[in-house]
């Protein structure tokens, strides 16, 4: 949808007026600095994909601090899920820890090689080390569209890895 002059002038308004606050409110939330800047650029891009609910809002500040909330809850259950993910694979992939024995397996090596060695990085960098999409995007040279795209398929790729060992 087209974006017309009218709602493209309502949502410059609203930035300049609101990031500030916004930005203060997330990072109060998420004590993390880009991660709080990554959840406000995600409300303001929403509401370029949809001007139409921004601009027929009776409220569109409100409107912008409820997708903020949604944006918080969207990155923790992402994280959580990948998290997740990752302990499941370690429980199923995991060697027998006898009392005291080292592991012989290097879990980052074998599921590296699973699902690729840089996949593997991206996601745990992701949900464990709890790097953002813009950090990644910039230490890995590519788009957040990509690196979300990345996520998104090593995500698949460990959960057809789960489903596998599911079914012995």
């Amino acid at each position: 949808m087209m974006m017309q002059d009218k709602e493209r002038q309502l949502l410059n308004e609203l930035y300049v007026e609101n990031f500030q606050a916004m930005y203060c409110y997330a990072l109060a939330v998420l004590h993390n600095d880009a991660q709080a800047q990554e959840a406000v650029q995600m409300v303001f891009l929403t509401a370029c994909q949809k001007p139409d609910k921004v601009y027929n809002s009776p409220n569109p500040v409100g409107w912008l601090y409820i997708t903020l909330r949604n944006n918080f809850h969207n990155m923790a259950s992402a994280r959580f899920q990948l998290a997740r993910l990752l302990i499941q694979l370690t429980i199923i992939e995991g060697p027998e820890q006898i009392a005291g024995e080292e592991p012989e397996i290097d879990l980052d090596v074998l599921y590296g090689d699973l699902v690729g060695q840089e996949c593997y990085e991206l996601v745990k960098k992701f949900a464990v080390d709890g790097h953002t999409l813009a950090e990644l995007s910039d230490e890995y040279g590519i788009s957040i569209a990509a690196c979300k795209q990345r996520l998104c398929r090593g995500k698949q790729k460990m959960r057809e890895i789960l489903r596998r060992q599911n079914e012995y």
